[in-house]
């Protein structure tokens, strides 16, 4: 008799397990960075959700270029809601999280009630983004160039000679946002901190590698006139007009080393996006129950 009530006892905890129990997801977060602080970071758990979560969901997000990173965050959530709306309020979130743009994020659930439903979902590559021919030598021919990764912004490789008052200051290639002067002045000067003036030629947009074949004498021809040059082989060169385009032959060779220099001073970045991630972590431990239902409630 009383091993009958034993049973009648453990099945009655068994059915309340089984109705009340909720789902079980994957959970934690991956991270692929292309700086060197936070190159990689990998934390896969199961969780128990709450009652009211019926989906495994997986939020994507990935940033091309130097800067550029991929991440992927397991959770459970209330509904599935894979409309523009939800990748567009994530990229939201992530842009007020870690207070950097540039973002495309991806919204993925598993079906609804499904344990592990999330679990199909993996952390895809960093988009590599624009790549050009980077470096720069200074007036004493020191200096160096080799492939480089640009920002998630920039379309253009360039190649620019500037002076700084009466005197030479550097030959220069880049990537940058907009093909004008007054963009690659600015861009320069920046880094000069001090007033610069430049001439450039400038790629293709969005042509990796377009500045790799520019010579000395093609950007000597630009600096002679402030008009526009036709030169034999039909390439256009334009020194004071926007949008100078120029198509080379892609030479350079693969394993050529990838330099992490690039416009403007990345040190201070490098040093944010570590305390960013650090923020990250922690605000995930509370992003189940705090942030939930106001995220998918949004949309």
């Amino acid at each position: 008799m009383k091993e009958f009530g034993a049973a009648i006892v453990l099945l009655f905890l068994s059915i309340q397990l089984f109705c009340c129990a909720g789902l079980m997801c994957k959970y934690g977060i991956s991270r692929h960075s292309r700086d060197q602080l936070v190159f990689y970071r990998n934390e896969e758990n199961v969780t128990n959700c709450e009652k009211e979560l019926k989906y495994c969901g997986a939020f994507i997000c990935t940033k091309a270029g130097r800067w550029g990173y991929t991440q992927i965050i397991w959770t459970c959530a209330p509904h599935n809601n894979t409309s523009p709306a939800c990748e567009q309020h994530t990229n939201e979130w992530v842009e007020q999280l870690i207070r950097r743009t540039g973002h495309k994020c991806q919204c993925h659930f598993g079906e609804m009630g499904q344990d592990m439903g999330n679990e199909q979902f993996v952390l895809p590559p960093i988009p590599d983004g624009l790549m050009c021919k980077v470096g720069q030598f200074n007036a004493d021919g020191v200096g160096r160039v080799s492939k480089g990764f640009c920002l998630h912004d920039d379309h253009y490789c360039f190649m620019a000679n500037c002076t700084k008052g009466n005197e030479f200051l550097k030959m220069v290639w880049d990537c940058t946002d907009y093909a004008t002067l007054t963009n690659i002045n600015a861009q320069i000067g920046q880094i000069a901190k001090a007033p610069v003036e430049c001439k450039a030629i400038f790629g293709e947009k969005d042509m990796d590698y377009s500045n790799e074949n520019f010579t000395y004498s093609m950007l000597a021809m630009a600096m002679a006139t402030t008009t526009e040059q036709t030169m034999p082989n039909s390439t256009t060169i334009i020194t004071e007009k926007p949008s100078t385009t120029v198509k080379p032959t892609n030479t350079m060779k693969e394993g050529e080393p990838i330099t992490g220099y690039h416009h403007g001073n990345n040190a201070p970045k490098m040093v944010a996006i570590f305390f960013m991630e650090k923020m990250l972590i922690v605000f995930l431990a509370a992003f189940r129950v705090l942030f939930a239902e106001r995220f998918f409630n949004a949309f």
